[in-house]
């Protein structure tokens, strides 16, 4: 309650008194008589009035300056409240905060000892970050079932992606002198990006709950697969490669049995792999033709890969009657696919001279 305007009142109104009464006592000061004294009754009357004026006035001051205090606890008071809700909320804040980066359902340890965790987290960040068509389309699989199969070879080990029974040709690798490296490439072997093994985590973290990455990991299959052969390419840039698939498709197609007759009809592998201890001798002319060393003595040739095929042909490319061009020509991707499903840690050890 504002007792300030009732206070200003008071005071006025006993001022006027005071002064009247002053007023009236000195104008009357030399009169005598009961008229004199009727007077001087009055102005004590009106002196008593003004006291309890001022009385009342200074109670209600004491009550203003009392109330204007309170008002000023509460507002402090208040304001306290006010700093401590809000150091509160900024705790409550900062709590949630660090509990949202210390949720971490995934870590990079976690991924290097759950090799279908790995493949679910590494696959999961390429679909959505990486600006390849063929990484993008695998985002309507990623509920499905899909593998990754580790194929190793000299130079690198890669991981590539499968859906079904089909390798699109996508793949990534852990580089890094930890691993702790991807590496995405596309269909065509061009690297799209590399990215800390860390970031990746993280993307996954702050993109996903842990339930749909125990999802996707439970739908991952991881296969152990064969180096993929490329038999032109090997023509091209490695005799002694080539020369290897070549054998290797020998050994395990019998390829004798394709042949009536002539060296490649009497070619015993094992026979040749002891007689040149544990390998195969083969020649090349620099050129397209390679010639390996019979049992008697002679040199079984095949050609590098021409029109998509590749020849098997006797010595000297001469038969003593007509052979049916198809046993002597098998296309490349036949050979490829025979060599595609072989371990290989069995692929036969060649010696190459030229």
């Amino acid at each position: 309650m504002n007792v300030l305007p009732l206070c200003l009142i008071i005071i006025i109104i006993d001022v006027v008194i005071i002064v009247r009464s002053i007023i009236t006592l000195v104008r009357n000061k030399n009169n005598q008589g009961d008229t004199h004294r009727k007077i001087k009754s009055r102005a004590i009357i009106s002196l008593s009035i003004s006291s309890l004026l001022l009385l009342v006035f200074m109670s209600l001051l004491g009550l203003a300056i009392s109330e204007s205090a309170n008002n000023k606890k509460h507002d402090a008071n208040s304001s306290s409240s006010s700093k401590s809700s809000a150091t509160s909320l900024l705790n409550s804040s900062s709590s949630m905060s660090s509990k949202k980066s210390t949720d971490n359902h995934v870590s990079a340890s976690d991924m290097k000892a759950h090799p279908q965790l790995s493949g679910a987290v590494i696959t999961y960040y390429g679909v959505h970050m990486l600006k390849s068509s063929s990484w993008q389309a695998l985002q309507n699989n990623m509920n499905d079932k899909f593998g990754i199969e580790v194929m190793s070879t000299s130079d690198a080990t890669k991981y590539f992606i499968n859906l079904g029974n089909q390798n699109n040709g996508i793949y990534y690798l852990l580089v890094g002198t930890d691993h702790d490296e991807v590496a995405f490439y596309d269909e065509n072997n061009i690297l799209l990006k590399k990215v800390s093994l860390n970031d990746v985590v993280g993307y996954v973290n702050d993109n996903t709950s842990e339930s749909t990455i125990n999802s996707i990991r439970d739908n991952v299959t991881v296969s152990v697969g064969n180096p993929k052969i490329d038999l032109v390419n090997d023509a091209q840039t490695d005799s002694k490669k080539y020369a290897e698939d070549i054998m290797a498709y020998v050994e395990n197609e019998n390829i004798a049995d394709s042949f009536t007759y002539g060296l490649w009809h009497s070619i015993d592998p094992e026979s040749l792999k002891k007689l040149y201890n544990g390998s195969y001798h083969v020649s090349f002319d620099g050129n397209s033709t390679y010639g390996l060393d019979t049992q008697s003595g002679g040199s079984a040739q095949f050609t590098s890969p021409v029109a998509g095929s590749v020849s098997f042909i006797g010595q000297g490319g001469v038969s003593a009657k007509p052979v049916d061009p198809e046993k002597l020509r098998v296309s490349v991707s036949t050979i490829e696919d025979v060599l595609n499903n072989l371990d290989a840690s069995q692929f036969p050890d060649v010696t190459v001279s030229e």
